[in-house]
């Protein structure tokens, strides 16, 4: 066993379970590099000795999740333990069995982990982990007398290496639904990304600072408060670069933290930064709101002469990777030219 933050960038394989509180949250709470290690924490979860009741300190907390039983899950919470190397991307899929007793739950929880573990512990090597199928299970409690199990993988069941693993890690158990959304942070996975180059009449030239580019992030919430203090929940960065030339370089501030950004509401912001309305956003509900966040690049700098494209990078937080995906768009290709033809 080895820090958590040790696998935030993770070099090597491990398995990494995460504590839910809600379908909307996602904590790391301990990083297993033996397959003898999840084995242990596993066995906490269905054995006789687990305990049944948190302790008050929080760190304790969060590890004592790991050492009670699942009947102490509160309603809606979940426990995952995916591969270190996972990423969501629109391949990921989930596999689950619902409504389970909790005697059901314990087994397939079982099962699924020790066969899981073993999957992400035997990956080759040698072998690129965009290749890996099987990314982790979880399981989560529904009610007071149910929970759900679910399996993801990296491809859907068309492909039948995915069918073999999910039969694998299902054992007898039968799985209710196929190739479904992973519904941990599903909500977050909702997010829009659009850009905005101010436009400028002078030409873009080596050393001169580009005209400034406006990345606007947006997601419909149920509520948004006043103060807004969680930007964008699930990630953390928004990343500047430049796909080609490969000769030239992007300088100045390429990277921007999203607790930084500007939060406003749609309604009012829609006409502050493009001068369009959203007209949906007040027909069918006023709690229903659409929180935008807007950052400026204002100092970027190209050094080459030649076509250029610039990309965006909506980075996810560390602990939500496995979670939510990282999203991309650029901006249309331009010219910089040299200064006597500027």
């Amino acid at each position: 066993m080895t820090s958590i933050t040790a696998y935030m960038r993770p070099t090597d394989v491990a398995c990494v379970f995460y504590r839910h509180e809600t379908l909307g949250q996602s904590e790391p709470i301990k990083v297993c590099e033996k397959i003898s290690d999840v084995f242990h924490t596993v066995e906490h979860h269905v054995g006789k000795g687990a305990a049944a009741v948190p302790t008050s300190n929080a760190d304790d907390d969060n590890m004592s999740v790991l050492h009670r039983h699942l009947s102490a899950l509160a309603h809606q919470e979940s426990l995952s333990m995916m591969a270190s190397y996972a990423g969501y991307t629109v391949q990921t899929r989930s596999h689950i069995a619902e409504d389970l007793s909790e005697k059901s739950a314990e087994l397939l929880w079982k099962h699924a982990a020790h066969r899981a573990a073993a999957s992400i512990f035997g990956t080759d090597r040698c072998t690129p982990r965009r290749r890996a199928l099987v990314m982790g299970v979880y399981i989560t409690r529904t009610s007071a007398n149910y929970f759900t199990v679910g399996i993801v993988t990296q491809g859907d069941t068309r492909d039948p290496r995915i069918r073999k693993a999910i039969t694998t890690l299902s054992g007898t158990h039968k799985l209710t639904r196929l190739d479904s959304e992973l519904q941990i942070c599903a909500a977050h996975r909702s997010m829009s990304i659009r850009l905005w180059w101010e436009p400028r009449s002078d030409r873009v030239t080596p050393r001169s600072v580009m005209p400034p580019i406006r990345v606007i992030l947006e997601r419909e919430q149920q509520e948004l408060s006043k103060t807004c203090v969680t930007y964008m929940t699930g990630y953390g960065a928004v990343n500047i670069f430049l796909c080609r030339p490969v000769a030239s370089k992007l300088l100045g501030t390429t990277r921007k933290l999203l607790n930084t950004g500007e939060c406003h509401p749609t309604d009012d912001a829609a006409a502050w930064f493009d001068g369009r309305r959203f007209p949906s956003c007040a027909k069918e509900t006023q709690q229903r709101r659409r929180l935008t966040v807007v950052l400026y690049f204002n100092d970027l700098h190209p050094v080459e002469v030649g076509e250029h494209l610039v990309g965006v990078e909506v980075e996810p937080l560390p602990s939500f990777r496995p979670f939510v995906p990282s999203q991309y768009a650029h901006l249309p290709p331009f010219l910089v030219v040299g200064r006597s033809g500027a």
